[in-house]
């Protein structure tokens, strides 16, 4: 018999001189042997939000791979993308085997488990009406709090991981306890002094020209514990409405605008005007000046002041200017 004749990849066509032509397939693995990132023991927390995700690469595509527990972790492949899920903690690690097409075989041991729950700060030391956060990190979430006396008010997990409260009486050795999915727990220790801390209104101060039609003005309040008492030193001008407490926290008080027009502005009766309002009678004619000017009134100052519920202020000054327009009022 004749040596056959062949040619051709990925598939190869043999010939054998008088015979039938042979078709071959041929499959050609990696030069690079199979290998996984994931490390031969990994350690991971329960739940699809904590799953990890590694490369396999090398040998011969596609790869397969198995749990030995699928009750405690399981394991999926996309492409050259492998997922481990922890599904419930348990003492008995799950034995991850994966597998190339040519049948080389790689292992990793996975124990579910939960990484501590931890806290940063621990500790604090604050005066009355300070919001304080501190970072959770670890555990397994959801986060909830046990807070067992009154030390601190709106006590609550922020963005998922942030332990928000404010301090509202002086104690010393108080205590918020932080429990995770699993019941792990971490506590943070704080003081509370007594002094308070006073509520910030901005703006603080603001100049504004009288007008017939001045908008509605905003002020905002941080670090305030509601609810909250407003007061003003001017009832008819910039009225305070009811505090709306926004999602962040603060709180919005809106100044109703309108009429902010006031007697007694200056008057300029200089021959023609010259807008200075301080000449005076005859100076230098009656005929330019046949009386004196009216000096502009003083700028009114409205004081807002603003009351928490644990009896901190902060305020806010308005003053409202005269327009310099020369007339009764705006005019």
């Amino acid at each position: 018999m004749s040596e056959p004749l062949c040619r051709g990849r990925p598939q190869l066509q043999c010939w054998i001189q008088g015979e039938q032509k042979v078709d071959i397939a041929v499959t050609v693995g990696s030069s690079t042997a199979f290998y996984t990132t994931a490390a031969s023991n990994i350690t991971i927390t329960p739940g699809v939000a904590f799953a990890r995700t590694y490369t396999l690469g090398g040998g011969t595509a596609p790869y397969v791979a198995t749990s030995s527990f699928p009750s405690v972790a399981t394991v999926s492949i996309s492409g050259n993308q492998m997922t481990i899920t922890g599904v419930q903690i348990s003492t008995t690690a799950a034995t991850i085997t994966i597998r190339d097409a040519a049948g080389a075989t790689l292992t990793t041991s996975v124990t579910v488990g939960t990484v501590p729950l931890t806290m940063n700060p621990i500790e604090l030391k604050a005066p009355i009406g300070v919001i304080f956060r501190s970072v959770i990190t670890g555990g397994t979430p959801p986060y909830h709090t046990v807070i067992l006396d009154n030390c601190a008010t709106n006590v609550h997990i922020v963005q998922g991981n942030i332990l928000e409260a404010t301090t509202a009486l002086a104690c010393e050795g108080a205590v918020i306890t932080v429990v995770d999915a699993n019941n792990q727990t971490v506590a943070v220790k704080f003081t509370v002094t007594a002094g308070t801390v006073g509520l910030q209104v901005a703006p603080s101060a603001l100049t504004i020209p009288e007008s017939p039609n001045t908008p509605d003005l905003s002020l905002l309040v941080y670090g305030a514990n509601g609810p909250l008492q407003v007061f003003t030193t001017n009832t008819g001008v910039l009225a305070p409405q009811t505090p709306i407490k926004n999602a962040d926290g603060t709180y919005t008080i809106v100044l109703t605008g309108g009429n902010t027009c006031y007697s007694g502005s200056g008057v300029d009766n200089t021959n023609p005007p010259n807008g200075t309002f301080t000449d005076l009678k005859g100076i230098p004619t009656l005929l330019i000046q046949p009386i004196d000017d009216v000096p502009p009134r003083p700028t009114i100052a409205i004081t807002i002041t603003v009351l928490d519920s644990t009896g901190r202020q902060g305020t806010s000054v308005l003053n409202v200017k005269d327009n310099g327009l020369g007339g009764v009022g705006c005019l």
